[in-house]
């Protein structure tokens, strides 16, 4: 598939040419994560593949207890997917609104399948659009009871599953709670590769609307670390030309910027105030590195690449760095150094505009003082 091409079953269709790489799974791929042998396979194609007319057709879920294998499987659109068994395999995660599980597909390659209440939503809605153009949504298929059923409290009569890239780590959150302490170093690190998380997101438009250590997945091996953003219930694309979106008042407490609370507005500002919010709460870095992101006018937060560079200044800094981290802190001075220069100097073009129109009316004045003397 060509970069930036829309994959099949994005576009609401999954047929694979013989030997192409699977469209269902993106780059980077996790693979064989579940052990599901041949037979369960050869049971689940035949289920949903064999023809028997319509109702067949439209079949999405095939139990492990009536077909007496051990795991269930899906079907979206003509991809089938192994759903993990919690009896035998970890669930990747569990809350109010339902659970993930890690899927399969038969080639091995793996996804995250998220399963709550609910139908399969339209690509309209603003969730879905989101994950989509971040490239996180891979599919959604849903299936309906005859009668209502429990399902985390509540009664439903069906179930969504929602197909997702699966994420290398564990919640941010639970790792700096766990057993391993995490170094100063570490955590220097996990803040600019959030940063620049957050920052892949912005340049597409995207407003996350909940950051927060729970909302990113981290992988850490010694200095090197992968940083990435989950969790887009809240989020919003924010439309071309515009600074800002009204909304309700959404996110989690302790991380919402003042302008949410009060006025329902949402920027990418709120975001850059979350992470602020997430650097002291869950990090704790020193205030030099936050404190100019928690300011209570939006466009006096400092800018994602100002907060990088300050965190890898901070970093570069440290006593006893390896060479990997040597080599990164170089190569993100070459990144964003050149940046920032142009952005102070765009920032101070712009003051110095302002200034000088400032000063028209009172010039335009003195003008007509000294020239029309009464």
């Amino acid at each position: 598939m060509k970069r930036g091409a829309t994959s099949d079953l994005e576009k609401g269709t999954c047929k694979r040419a013989k030997n192409a790489q699977n469209p269902f799974i993106p780059e980077p791929k996790q693979k064989n994560l579940l052990n599901i042998a041949t037979r369960e396979w050869e049971v689940a194609n035949s289920y949903f593949k064999t023809p028997q007319g319509e109702w067949r057709a439209r079949r999405t879920k095939m139990s492990k207890k009536l077909h007496k294998t051990n795991h269930s499987f899906l079907k979206f659109d003509e991809e089938i997917i192994a759903l993990a068994n919690r009896n035998i395999e970890k669930i990747l995660g569990e809350g109010s609104f339902g659970l993930v599980k890690i899927g399969q597909a038969e080639s091995g390659e793996n996804c995250a399948i998220k399963i709550e209440a609910g139908k399969k939503r339209e690509e309209s809605v603003e969730e879905v659009k989101v994950m989509k153009r971040l490239k996180y949504h891979l599919g959604e298929t849903s299936r309906t009871f005859n009668k209502e059923k429990e399902f985390k409290g509540e009664q439903t009569k069906s179930k969504r599953y929602t197909a997702l890239k699966l994420c290398k780590g564990e919640e941010l959150e639970a790792l700096l709670s766990g057993k391993d302490h995490l170094s100063y170093t570490q955590k220097l690190i996990i803040a600019i590769k959030a940063s620049e998380a957050l920052l892949e997101a912005h340049k597409l438009r995207v407003i996350h609307a909940d950051i927060k250590a729970k909302n990113m997945v981290t992988d850490v091996n010694a200095n090197e670390i992968t940083v990435e953003l989950v969790d887009f219930d809240f989020s919003m694309l924010l439309p071309e030309h515009r600074e800002h979106i009204y909304d309700g008042v959404k996110g989690t407490k302790g991380y919402m910027a003042p302008e949410i609370k009060e006025d329902k507005v949402f920027s990418f500002y709120t975001d850059i105030f979350a992470l602020g919010a997430m650097f002291k709460k869950d990090l704790g870095l020193p205030d030099f590195l936050y404190e100019h992101m928690l300011h209570d006018e939006p466009k006096k937060r400092c800018s994602l690449i100002e907060t990088i560079m300050n965190l890898i200044n901070e970093l570069s800094k440290q006593p006893h760095l390896d060479i990997a981290t040597l080599e990164f802190i170089e190569m993100m001075k070459l990144k964003y150094e050149s940046k920032k220069v142009l952005l102070t100097g765009f920032s101070y073009y712009m003051q110095q505009t302002v200034n000088t129109l400032t000063e028209i009316p009172k010039m335009a004045s003195d003008y007509f003082k000294y020239y029309f003397k009464p």
